[in-house]
């Protein structure tokens, strides 16, 4: 048996303080510890106590497990080991695209992406009807330039 424990179901307003507070009833505390959002601080409802001797680990968790603390019945029981990790192991990135060698088809290392057509071919129209359309656009482009053009020097007109 371990001295630590596992204390979980906490409020989310429970930190280290209250912590050590609730369980230095029972004997002395190592330490106590809230598990917070490493992005927002927030407490994630549980944490972890060690206690000094494995007797006053046990008599914590026959105390306290169940009993109600701020409105909510806390877990508490003998904390597992912590797990070694695997050399190399990527937290939060498994996953079939998690590798260099392996990147989705289309980027770089996949497939080639498909040639690119312009809308004119696409549709099976001439490029001759395309350029035509484009020159069309321009003179539209060109109009409409001009009269925002006449329209700022009317404004510079009216201010002077």
């Amino acid at each position: 048996m371990s001295k630590k424990v596992y204390v979980g179901n906490l409020p989310f307003q429970a930190n280290d303080d209250n912590l050590n507070a609730i369980f230095s009833q029972i004997g002395t505390v190592e330490s106590a510890r809230v598990i917070t959002n490493k992005f927002t601080g927030r407490s994630k409802g549980y944490g972890f106590v060690e206690m000094s001797k494995e007797e006053e680990a046990l008599d914590a968790i026959a105390r306290f497990n169940g009993v109600d603390y701020e409105g909510r019945p806390m877990t508490v029981s003998a904390a597992n080991p912590p797990q070694e990790r695997e050399e190399g192991a990527q937290g939060g990135r498994g996953g079939r695209f998690n590798n260099r060698n392996n990147r989705r088809p289309g980027g770089k290392g996949g497939r080639a992406p498909a040639p690119r057509r312009n809308d004119a071919q696409a549709n099976g129209e001439s490029l001759q009807t395309a350029d035509a359309d484009a020159q069309v656009g321009n003179t539209e482009q060109e109009s409409s330039d001009q009269s925002a053009q006449a329209v700022s020097e009317a404004q510079t007109e009216t201010t002077e």
